[in-house]
C-alpha cells in the first residue's frame, strides 16, 4: 500500500458511473426476457465500446447458429414509457449504416420489465438522418416491437 500520505493526495478511486445501476438492471431484464434456447451471447454494460453493447446469435432448435446481430442496449426514459423512443447520436447512425451485421436498438423499460426493439435498417437510418439537425435525433420504437416474456 505504500505511504498513506501519498494516497490522500491522490483523492478517491474513480466511482462507477451514476448510470451503472440502471444499465445493469436493463441488461438483466433483457437477458431474462429473451429465450436462451434460441438467442446466445452476452450484452456488456459499462463498457468502453461505442455504438454496440454486444453481438447476439440466433440459433435453430438444434442450437446451430443461423444469424448474428449487433445490439445497442439502452434504458428507456421514464418520460417515454407510453411512447418508446431513444435519442440516438449521429455517430450511432453512422455505425448502423456501416455495420456489416444487422443492428438492433433495444430500450428496456425497467419499471415494467419490458424491452422494445427497432431494427436499424437503411430506411430507419435515412429517415433519422433527414430529421437530424444537431448531434442527435429521436428514434421512435413501435410499441408492438415489445419483448415482455
Amino acid at each position: 500500500m505504500g505511504n498513506d500520505e501519498n494516497y490522500f493526495e491522490l483523492g478517491s478511486p474513480t466511482p462507477y458511473p451514476r448510470s451503472s445501476p440502471a444499465e445493469i438492471k436493463s441488461r438483466n431484464i433483457f437477458h431474462y426476457l429473451i429465450d436462451p434456447k434460441y438467442i446466445k451471447g452476452d450484452v456488456r454494460t459499462m463498457d468502453k465500446h461505442p455504438n454496440s453493447d454486444g453481438i447476439l446469435e440466433i440459433t435453430n432448435d438444434q442450437g446451430v447458429g443461423i444469424g448474428k446481430f449487433e445490439i445497442q442496449l439502452k434504458t428507456l426514459s421514464a418520460a417515454d414509457i407510453n411512447n418508446p423512443k431513444h435519442q440516438c447520436q449521429r455517430g450511432f447512425l453512422a455505425f448502423c449504416h456501416d455495420s456489416t451485421l444487422a443492428v438492433l436498438l433495444v430500450v428496456v423499460d425497467n419499471k415494467n420489465n419490458k424491452a422494445y426493439w427497432r431494427y436499424m435498417d437503411s430506411e430507419t437510418i435515412a429517415e433519422a438522418a433527414n430529421r437530424l439537425t444537431g448531434e442527435s435525433v429521436s428514434i421512435r420504437i413501435p410499441s408492438e416491437n415489445c419483448i415482455d416474456g
